[in-house]
């Protein structure tokens, strides 16, 4: 017999072997054998808390910022006739009477008394040229938000935006010098924005995360809009959240982000509705806060550095703010010795 047979042998016996201890060995056994045995004060198995592991997976959000709305308006199936102001008229208005006419046609379905068309006037009709006005609206949005994270990577939530918001003069992209800006008697509104949250990790680095998210929700236009003609208010956001872990419970990010939105203005009866277009570019800042593991320790006076037991239960230390780095294995409150702080690292009081 060769030497690779006898190897071959040996192995066989030994595998028939383990599997004969295997069914052997009663099935409660089997079960109970990963347990480290029960030794008072040295193996001990802290109980644990359920409720508090799925809400520890729960996280809060809260953000401000600057976003920078770059407004457009499709104004095709109406004319303009530039007098004080530029009034908008139904292209199929017909004859020397421009019926109805509209003055404020951004925010407000304002109808005026008919136009007469004088040798004053410019006039120019969507049906033989193209009409477009465009302006600048700046937005401060307070941004809550919650979500859950699963499989530490994936993010799925809601959130809800106030926000001021403040448009700016709206001005014609042709016909320069024949057609007046836009003024939106609005002057400053807030803006309530309700969107579900969808989001993921894509890369980590020590205590940094890139992550990709996104918003889709609607907007809740304020007073000075006239909120019972206007439809849509659909909006979307995708942002890139640049994210630093401060502990194990709160991370401030920086969010660039890109989103659109668009309104309809109904003008009434059969009148074409006007649409405004909002596309958006900005940047957020906030941080998230999530609900420890562990409870803080029960004893005032313990001063533990690190994750310990007290009776049946795990605690975390009383000596970690929310805000600090700690690794829950050893304590890390003192990470340099007071001979290397202020004037002593220059060795004048090394002690």
């Amino acid at each position: 017999m060769t030497k690779r047979n006898t190897l071959t042998s040996k192995l066989r016996y030994l595998a028939t072997g383990i599997m004969i201890v295997v069914l052997m060995v009663p099935a409660d056994a089997q079960e109970s054998a990963p347990d480290r045995p029960v030794i008072p004060g040295f193996y001990h198995k802290p109980k644990n808390r359920p409720l508090r592991g799925i809400l520890t997976k729960i996280h809060f959000g809260f953000s401000t910022g600057y976003q920078n709305t770059f407004y457009s308006h499709n104004l095709e199936g109406y004319g303009i006739i530039q007098q004080d102001e530029p009034y908008l008229f139904p292209s199929d208005a017909g004859g020397g009477t421009l019926s109805p006419a509209f003055g404020n046609w951004f925010n407000q379905l304002d109808s005026v008394p008919p136009r007469i068309v004088e040798g004053s006037n410019y006039l120019v009709n969507s049906d033989t040229a193209r009409i477009v006005y465009r302006g600048d609206g700046l937005s401060i949005p307070i941004n809550l938000s919650v979500f859950v994270k699963i499989k530490n990577r994936y993010r799925v939530g809601a959130g809800y935006i106030f926000e001021y918001h403040r448009p700016g003069t709206f001005r014609p992209t042709q016909f320069e010098d024949d057609l007046g800006n836009l003024d939106p008697e609005v002057g400053g509104t807030f803006f309530r924005k309700y969107y579900l949250y969808l989001g993921g990790d894509i890369y980590r680095y020590w205590d940094y995360t890139m992550a990709v998210d996104f918003y889709v929700g609607g907007t809740n236009f304020g007073r000075k809009f006239d909120r019972d003609n206007i439809t849509g208010g659909t909006f979307f956001n995708l942002g890139l959240s640049l994210e630093r872990s401060f502990s194990e419970y709160f991370t401030g990010f920086v969010r660039p982000s890109v989103g659109y939105s668009r309104f309809n203005l109904g003008m009434g009866g059969n009148n074409p509705s006007i649409r405004h277009n909002m596309p958006v570019l900005g940047v957020q800042f906030g941080g998230y806060w999530r609900i420890p593991d562990l409870p803080k320790c029960k004893i005032k006076t313990c001063h533990t550095q690190v994750n310990h037991m007290h009776g049946e239960y795990d605690w975390r230390s009383r000596r970690h703010p929310f805000y600090k780095k700690q690794n829950p294995h050893y304590g890390e409150n003192y990470k340099k010795l007071i001979k290397y702080k202020g004037k002593n690292k220059k060795k004048l009081n090394p002690y």
